[in-house]
């Protein structure tokens, strides 16, 4: 008996030259915060280079996130946020030949937040959103919106996203009431291009090749051919805080 054997390996496209395709690394690694607390923004790992600055654009201004710019490589710390003067578009860039893509941060003098990643997911992986109170410890049920139309509730606080695909793309936010709300946040989500390496035998009448290579997209139920119709974003909802025995979560298509 033959066996095909195939090696995965996700492949990241980029122009060494004029951009890099990783990200700021945001700690706590979330899109939102608020006001008075403290963020660090680095550009550790970026194609292993060192040298790289913190930039910022508020409000149509661009500059070093840090003030000094012979100090400005390495993290950037954000003591004490607000809302006017560190909510906006940030990337690392060196030399003014190498730039990272970006990322938006959102500081909000408001109640609550919305905790969701950073940087685009990739299609099939597993993401969890939470809405968060500043300063509570009794529990609360949450809503929870995307493009601005509701997809549930929570009494965790808690939406998870299971294998996404280009259908949860939106703008989410959450509310604990009618007078508290988090700021909006996208959900961007990247198609998984992925190289096939065959490294095994393959039987007669395959009409394959040994060391043939393949580039396809990343299989995870959705399918952007005109033939199949897009499956729905399923939602669950969890009803107890995660990792705590409790009552299982509802799904939600939308």
């Amino acid at each position: 008996m033959h066996m095909l054997v195939l090696l995965v390996t996700v492949v990241e496209f980029s122009d060494s030259q004029t951009h890099n395709s990783a990200f700021p690394r945001v700690d706590p690694s979330r899109q939102q915060f608020f006001r008075l607390e403290t963020i660090t923004i680095s550009c550790e790992g970026l194609h292993g280079f060192n040298g790289w600055r913190v930039m910022k654009k508020i409000n149509g201004d661009i500059r070093t996130c840090i003030s000094t710019w012979e100090s400005s490589t390495g993290p950037c710390e954000i003591t004490n946020a607000y809302p006017s003067s560190d909510s906006g578009e940030y990337w690392c860039e060196m030399g003014g030949l190498q730039r990272s893509n970006s990322v938006n941060i959102t500081v909000t003098d408001g109640s609550v937040i919305l905790e969701s990643p950073v940087a685009p997911v990739k299609e099939g992986d597993n993401v969890i959103v939470y809405c968060r109170k500043k300063q509570t410890e009794s529990s609360f049920t949450a809503e929870f919106y995307k493009n601005g139309v509701s997809i549930g509730s929570s009494s965790a606080g808690t939406i998870i996203m299971p294998s996404v695909s280009k259908s949860f793309e939106g703008l989410y936010k959450c509310s604990i009431s009618e007078k508290e709300e988090s700021p909006g946040s996208w959900l961007i989500v990247n198609e998984s291009t992925i190289q096939f390496t065959q490294a095994g035998q393959m039987g007669s009448g395959d009409g394959q090749k040994m060391g043939e290579r393949y580039v396809g997209k990343l299989a995870t139920g959705w399918d952007s051919s005109p033939r199949r119709p897009h499956h729905k974003a399923a939602y669950v909802l969890t009803a107890s805080p995660l990792g705590h025995p409790g009552t299982p979560g509802s799904v939600f298509c939308f």
